[in-house]
């Protein structure tokens, strides 16, 4: 997958502070959430077809040091 950084979007419409996608990889800095909730669009352009696997992924709150891990999520390509 090919990350599209400039289309990222939060709830609201409100953007990241910095994006770092390199090598299969993708780092945000988020502003301050306002709810213990929120949804987060990245578009993706698929650069191969078939089941792939994320990494998984790990959110870190900064202030308390607090971490949340999502395992490893499968996603079916078309092609």
């Amino acid at each position: 997958m090919q990350v599209e950084s400039d289309t990222i979007v939060l709830d609201g419409g409100r953007s990241p502070e910095d994006i770092d996608s390199r090598d299969g990889s993708l780092t945000l800095r988020l502003p301050p959430l306002t709810t213990t909730r929120t949804s987060l669009r990245i578009p993706v352009s698929p650069t191969l077809a078939g089941t792939l696997w994320s990494g998984r992924v790990a959110v870190v709150d900064r202030r308390t040091g607090a971490q949340t891990v999502v395992p490893p999520t499968s996603w079916t390509v078309g092609g």
